[in-house]
């Protein structure tokens, strides 16, 4: 059986892991503020749709996918 996609990996890690989630959602939070995004604006997170919950894996990842299209967008 040929090894799953990397991206199908990232979800199942995300959606099995809330430490892994959490780990995620910092990273992304990280990137935007080296880049000049004021994350501490509750605001700003809204806006990117990042506040997400770290509880419910596969809404998290459905949250992401969707945040991921937006900052691409307004990046």
């Amino acid at each position: 059986m040929p090894d799953p996609h990397p991206l199908d990996h990232l979800k199942n890690t995300l959606v099995n892991s809330p430490a892994k989630r959490a780990s995620f959602l910092a990273g992304t939070l990280e990137l935007l503020r080296n880049h000049g995004v004021n994350v501490d604006d509750p605001k700003v997170v809204e806006r990117l749709g990042l506040n997400l919950d770290l509880a419910d894996g596969q809404k998290f990842v459905k949250g992401t996918t969707a945040s991921t299209l937006i900052i691409t967008i307004t990046s």
